[in-house]
């Protein structure tokens, strides 16, 4: 039995170095702080996510789930989540069950589980995450290489996510699928993509899949199968796949969806929580050429640009095919782009199963207190309007 147990720490021990070396586990995480944008921060925070509730927006489940406010929900319209995921299965390829039915999601990082967490309005969502909840999420990622994905990833199904949506009011959600640069093939692409087309939900879904490392010779006709099949946009993750958006031997990728008519989203912007050698990756001016080369392609930028939100915003500025998604950012950073960029230029997302998705419906809220026609836009309008554009909604 010691032996056995020596075997599973050594195999988890490995497999956190190779998540973390491929920025899938948060390694930087000091990093945060460096990058925070010194702003005043006068919207308060609240204890863990079940504190949200002390805001005017929400009402707590008997699960411990929000919950809109009825005759807040009344004057929203039906909302689209930009930036959600389901469980990945990596290493040995366990198969999850994503049609499980599921009480309540554990969080990849859980603000619950601490009492030291506290939800602060205008920081960037991942500062939440105390020491003792990085812990926590670093052991539910190594468990995702483990059979059945581990318990934390068994949680994160297509049920789980869709009762959360109806919950806040969320029609549709767009699944992003990630393909970290390990030393062994991660992409579940088609693994979702079988999931959605048995689940009685699959009309609530837009699927992002994703190739194997942009770089690859293969990555084009990886392009032209998911077009094939019916896929109408793909996500790449620069820090993740360790790539230069704007690297010429990416512009085949890009071309293949152009030549589809898809869209591209992309993670965008340094975190700081990533491995400092991934970082030159994600900087904004990296992420100007696709845009200008392909002005056909929708091209949304994940988290607004993380703490690099300035630089990403003033890429949006310049190209009219530039979106920015606002997971993470606090409400202080969200007003500002509302003023300065536009409404017009912002769409929803929540990053779950990392978050509930009810940690940026509250920011999105108190940023747009006020301004019935800036929310309706981006909780809505500007997706809705990007999906059509690329066929994968009426």
């Amino acid at each position: 039995m010691a032996k056995r147990k020596h075997s599973r720490r050594t195999f988890l021990a490995a497999l956190g170095g190779a998540t973390a070396t491929s920025g899938l586990a948060w390694a930087a995480w000091g990093d945060r702080d460096v990058l925070e944008q010194k702003l005043p921060r006068p919207h308060g925070d609240v204890p863990g996510y079940r504190g949200l509730a002390q805001l005017p927006y929400f009402d707590l489940t008997a699960n411990g789930l929000l919950k809109l406010k009825p005759d807040l929900a009344a004057t929203l319209p039906r909302g689209v989540d930009f930036h959600s995921h389901l469980g990945l299965s990596i290493m040995f390829a366990p198969d999850i069950d994503y049609h499980r039915e599921v009480t309540r999601p554990q969080y990849l990082v859980d603000c619950d589980l601490d009492p030291d967490c506290r939800m602060a309005m205008d920081d960037y969502l991942n500062k939440i995450a105390t020491p003792k909840l990085m812990s926590d999420m670093h052991s539910k990622l190594a468990q995702y290489g483990l059979i059945g994905g581990g318990p934390a990833a068994r949680t994160h199904t297509i049920p789980a996510l869709v009762q959360e949506m109806d919950l806040l009011n969320l029609d549709l959600a767009v699944l992003l699928v990630v393909a970290p640069k390990l030393p062994f093939r991660i992409n579940n692409t088609w693994k979702w993509y079988d999931a959605l087309q048995e689940s009685p939900h699959r009309d609530r879904f837009v699927l992002f899949g994703t190739v194997d490392h942009p770089l690859n010779s293969s990555a084009p006709a990886q392009v032209r199968e998911m077009a094939k099949r019916g896929i109408r946009g793909i996500k790449l993750h620069p820090t993740m796949q360790q790539f230069f958006p704007d690297d010429p031997a990416v512009m085949p990728v890009y071309a293949e969806a152009a030549r589809h008519g898809m869209a591209v989203f992309y993670h965008c912007g340094r975190a700081g929580i990533e491995p400092r050698s991934s970082q030159p990756f994600a900087h904004p001016k990296r992420y100007r050429k696709p845009p200008e080369r392909f002005p056909e392609i929708p091209f949304i930028f994940g988290h607004a640009g993380a703490r690099d939100w300035r630089e990403a915003m003033a890429v949006a500025a310049d190209y009219d095919n530039v979106w920015l998604e606002i997971e993470g950012q606090g409400v202080l950073e969200l007003q500002t782009m509302i003023k300065e960029l536009s409404p017009e230029k912002l769409v929803f997302g929540s990053d779950w199963p990392f978050f509930p998705e009810a940690a940026m419906m509250a920011r999105l809220l108190m940023a747009t207190e006020g301004q019935p026609d800036a929310r309706r836009l981006i909780l809505s309008d500007n997706a809705r309007g990007i999906l059509r554009r690329i066929r994968a909604i009426a």
